[in-house]
């Protein structure tokens, strides 16, 4: 059933809402671009499926769909009770058992006035948005409209980058701050810092053995057994060696600064806070969702793997986001100054702007545009270019 239905729920007018009305301006974004994306279930699933699902994607409802056509809706209230009885017993119960049959969907092509008036008429913590063929959209809540009325919507998740020429974010196939030209040169020199990090540890190693008289490129280039001799520590400390320097490089480079001006605005924006130098830079410099700490959680494995691999994989589970909190603290970020903070300012606002506009964009994008929008393949391109060039015509190996 839907609202447009002769028996259903009437269109809302500003009367039907007394003297408030007026205060909510009517717009012409359909509820398509507010839906959440939150996961359908079948009347298989059981109710601890869908509790988690309800809790992880924080919404109070969730739709039930046969070949991603809703049947029924089953909400936070019609779970409490089995579950306050016998919550283990409840879990296992399938979701065709509890879940309302023919509930009220919402046309994707509906105002937000009409969405509003249809959570108000069904007292339901949300509903599902169906398009025109009957297909499944998502979800839209009374929270997602408040936060839409209030300019505060923005995408569920926000990554980004940083580069020695600004702050890039991107969020549900949107983008905003320094443009494809940017990220390219930013791959590319990477792929530079490869080769001289290459050549560099070769020379330092030669340069060694014929100081010290020790083998040291043979140690460095022979497989570890453990940590039991000379050699294998040196081999593992050679291993090591690419991480640290890039992590050095970074905390040397400008690219620190822009690094934490990427993260603080990312926090503001979660935090709902405005978008001002002042405010942007109280906010952390690490974040939990940075790649710095997949480099830590690789340095970790690489530095105990010789020594046991179960080892190395327990110690990376629990350490990698702790340590990694303090190398982005101490090494891969540090203050940054006004012109990295508004560089990630400009970003987040244009990345907002974009959301505001067509919260829905993703929906219509190819999943090459989808990855593109990402920012991590234009990296990739850039580096490969580079070091393609290098091996074809300098000879140098992609390997370290």
């Amino acid at each position: 059933m839907t609202p447009h239905d002769d028996g259903g729920l009437p269109p809302f007018t500003p009367s039907d809402s007394g003297a408030a009305a007026p205060l909510i301006t009517e717009t012409a974004t359909p509820v398509r671009h507010l839906a959440r994306s939150a996961p359908i279930l079948s009347a298989e699933d059981t109710l601890g499926h869908a509790c988690d699902a309800m809790r992880e994607f924080n919404v109070g409802a969730l739709a039930v769909a046969v070949e991603g056509r809703v049947i029924g809706l089953l909400r936070e209230e019609d779970v409490l009770a089995p579950l306050s009885d016998n919550p283990e017993a409840a879990r296992a119960v399938r979701v065709g058992e509890f879940a309302v049959g023919d509930p009220v969907t919402i046309p994707a092509g509906s105002s937000p006035r009409q969405a509003l008036r249809a959570l108000e008429w069904t007292h339901s913590p949300a509903l599902p948005v169906v398009e025109e063929d009957g297909l499944y959209r998502g979800m839209i809540s009374a929270g997602d409209l408040i936060a839409y009325w209030a300019r505060e919507v923005k995408p569920p998740r926000i990554g980004g980058m940083a580069t020695p020429f600004g702050v890039f974010l991107t969020g549900s196939g949107l983008r905003g701050g320094v443009g494809d030209r940017s990220l390219i040169v930013t791959g590319a020199l990477l792929g530079v810092f490869t080769l001289i990090l290459s050549l560099g540890m070769d020379f330092g190693l030669t340069w060694l053995d014929r100081a010290t008289g020790w083998p040291l490129a043979a140690m460095a280039a022979s497989t570890p057994s453990g940590f039991s001799t000379l050699a294998d520590g040196v081999g593992i400390v050679a291993r090591l060696l690419p991480f640290l320097a890039l992590l050095g490089v970074i905390r040397l480079s400008p690219l620190a600064g822009y690094h934490a001006g990427e993260h603080q605005t990312v926090w503001a924006i979660e935090r709902g806070e405005t978008l001002t130098p002042e405010v942007v830079a109280r906010m952390p410099r690490p974040h939990p969702r940075c790649g710095t700490n997949l480099i830590t959680g690789l340095i970790i494995f690489e530095t105990l793997r010789f020594a046991s691999p179960e080892l190395a994989l327990i110690a990376t589970v629990l350490l990698w986001r702790k340590l990694g909190f303090y190398v982005q603290l101490y090494l891969t970020t540090r203050p940054a100054s006004r012109r990295q903070l508004e560089s990630g300012i400009r970003a987040g606002k244009e990345l907002l702007e974009k959301y505001r506009e067509n919260p829905g964009a993703a929906a219509f994008q190819t999943p090459i545009q989808r990855v593109w929008n990402l920012g991590l393949l234009q990296g990739i391109i850039g580096w490969g270019v580079v070091m393609g060039l290098l091996s074809h015509f300098v000879g140098v190996s992609w390997a370290f």
